[in-house]
């Protein structure tokens, strides 16, 4: 059982110690990332191998970099799995980049690749690494995987000059075609200015001496930090969430004394978004917020609460943010090119603009690009080029104006069906980011697709159903659906006017049905989780949960990632778990009946037994 007492005392004592031994503390730090990078690369490795369009043959000419990589274990985890077979490391630590050196780069040789390295400030190396990638080019390498793991965020404190977006654009600059991956901590969007918090048996005072402390260091005081009662404390969030990361996730005093000259929390997934597309105006961008499982069990274990300054509890906050951004263009297109699509664009209109939608899935002719929208022809001189560019581009002072643009201004007569479907996709991606007028479009769905002809409306609908469901290459998402605005997609299903598009994405899911608990549907459909209880223990020990017939528990892994950690890692109340379980799942709200073998009206809590956990969906 931790001393969190002891751990505040421990951290303030020590980690402004003179008297240490700096080269024995740098070895130490380094020692404490000695080859986290093969498991930090893993998402990127699954990223590109699960991208049709990246296949092995073109990978091969690519060149990786990794920004801040240590000991290079990144680019050999890279190098290992993919097809990629150049690489370069840049590091600022000196024992990190002589490891590289002599470790991982004999390593990366004998898999048949090579690791030039790299030595100095980021910033002051930009732009020998551009030109080193330059060099790369003129070599043969017809483009640039990017990778940052845990070091965009230490830069602007680290770095004399560094500025997100300019760096990230000068390293564009090399090839046309770029991949870029980062995994960051991250401030979490979308919370409240000021929160209060209590951590277990820390008292208030000692909790705000730590707060006091890391204000000073990381903040210039520029928070304002009050005590409450019973352990709680006020201050602002940013404050609050850099406080939980370096108390939380404590491991050793040089990595501490490293990660106190540090802001976890400087940036926000919107500003890493938005660098990237700014960078790369064309790519496809991807983000994905989460929770990091080493967090998530030390906020339980330290028992935290946050809650709003009036005293609204506040769940976990998300502690990191993994992005990719994807621009595969060769070169810029030539204006007769772009002329010659605007035609082949008005032929295909002519051609296809129909007076009312057909109603299977083939019939409705959606091209390839449309279904896989990375391939989405985009002349510059369209207008619903322009709508798109808008909406891609991460900012709401953008998406906002074309959103609206869409519903009161669009010329729906001179477009095509696959226009009408690929605006339906991104105003669906737009409001699963939070963009306030897309958010508002979601919500009220059927009167806002009432604006637009009914033939295109039908369209523009099934552009949304598919978002929900399909990535930008065509393949389903799976576990991943985009899961915000199912209830609302849903709730038009019973519409006479809009049965089309039930038949078009029911046809579109029907195989993948056995991953899905229901389908949107004209009678509206529900799954029943049926649960068995043991009432012997206290909280009650869920022995079974079966889903037409399925078990719905398996085994645990001990060195995996659970992905229903939710749920399988403490006590949960029963109705926070029918609710967790739906959201696992990937149901719309209300599509979830879940029925205990047991009265559960007097029953707070229930649990999985240790070494059991629930399995993604499985019919």
């Amino acid at each position: 059982m931790i001393n969190w007492n002891e751990r505040i005392e421990e951290i303030l004592r020590r980690v402004y110690e003179t008297d240490h031994d700096e080269d024995k503390a740098a070895l130490e730090y380094t020692d404490s990332f000695q080859r986290e990078g093969l498991r930090k690369a893993q998402f990127v490795i699954d990223r590109l191998k699960g991208t049709k369009s990246l296949t092995d043959e073109l990978l091969k000419d690519f060149t990786a970099l990794s920004v801040g990589g240590a000991d290079g274990s990144d680019l050999l985890a890279i190098v290992k799995g993919t097809s990629i077979r150049r690489a370069i490391l840049l590091e600022y630590d000196n024992a990190a980049a002589e490891l590289a050196n002599r470790h991982t780069k004999p390593l990366i040789e004998a898999a048949g690749g090579s690791l030039h390295v790299i030595v100095g400030d980021a910033v002051q190396q930009l732009e020998p690494i551009v030109a080193r990638l330059k060099t790369e080019r003129k070599r043969g390498s017809t483009g640039l995987l990017s990778v940052f793991f845990g070091v965009l965020h230490e830069l602007p404190r680290r770095s004399l000059k560094f500025e997100l977006r300019h760096y990230i654009s000068r390293l564009a600059t090399a090839f046309n075609r770029n991949l870029f991956f980062l995994s960051e901590p991250c401030l979490p969007p979308n919370v409240e200015d000021e929160v209060e918090v209590r951590v277990s048996t820390i008292s208030e005072d000692r909790l705000s001496e730590l707060l006091d402390h890391i204000n000073a260091h990381l903040f210039n005081n520029e928070h304002e930090i009050l005590k409450l009662s019973d352990g709680y404390v006020r201050a602002g969030f940013p404050l609050v969430m850099e406080m939980l990361h370096k108390l939380l996730r404590f491991d050793t005093i040089p990595r501490l004394r490293h990660e106190m000259g540090e802001r976890l929390t400087q940036f926000t997934s919107d500003q890493f978004v938005a660098a990237l597309q700014i960078a790369q105006p064309l790519a496809f961008i991807e983000r994905t917020e989460l929770v990091s499982q080493g967090f998530q069990q030390a906020f339980w274990s330290a028992d935290v609460e946050l809650r709003t300054i009036n005293a609204q509890p506040l769940v976990t906050p998300f502690s990191h943010v993994r992005v990719s951004a994807m621009s595969l263009l060769q070169q810029p297109r030539l204006r007769e090119q772009e002329q010659l699509d605007k035609r082949e664009q008005e032929r295909r209109a002519a051609e296809r603009r129909p007076e009312r939608p057909p109603a299977d899935l083939k019939a409705f002719g959606y091209a390839d690009s449309s279904l896989a929208d990375v391939d989405f022809p985009m002349p510059t001189d369209s207008p619903v080029t322009e709508i798109i560019l808008a909406l891609r581009s991460y900012s709401w002072y953008k998406q906002s104006p074309a959103i609206e643009e869409i519903f009161t201004k669009l010329k729906w007569t001179e477009r095509t069906v696959d226009e009408a479907f690929v605006l339906g996709r991104n105003i669906y991606q737009c409001a699963e980011g939070n963009e306030n007028r897309a958010t508002e479009v979601m919500n009220d769905l059927r009167r806002q697709l009432a604006k637009i002809p009914d033939g295109w409306a039908v369209h523009v609908l099934n552009g949304m159903f598919y978002e929900a469901y399909f990535d930008h290459e065509g393949a389903f998402r799976d576990i991943k659906l985009k899961k915000k605005h199912l209830a609302n997609l849903f709730s038009i299903e019973k519409i006479g006017k809009f049965t089309n598009s039930i038949t078009f994405i029911r046809a579109a899911l029907e195989p993948h049905r056995n991953r899905l608990g229901v389908l949107p549907n004209a009678s509206p459909e529900r799954l029943e989780a049926k649960i068995v209880l043991d009432l012997a223990e206290d909280p009650a020990v869920i022995t079974s949960i079966t889903c037409n017939g399925v078990e719905q528990t398996i085994p645990s892994k001990e060195d995996a990632a659970d992905p229903a950690w939710e749920l399988s890692y403490r006590p949960v109340g029963v109705e926070n778990f029918k609710s967790k379980l739906g959201e696992f799942w990937n149901i719309p709200k209300g599509r979830l009946q879940v029925s205990f073998d047991k009265d559960v009206s007097e029953i707070k809590k229930t649990r999985l037994p240790k070494g059991r956990t629930i399995q993604n969906l499985q019919m």
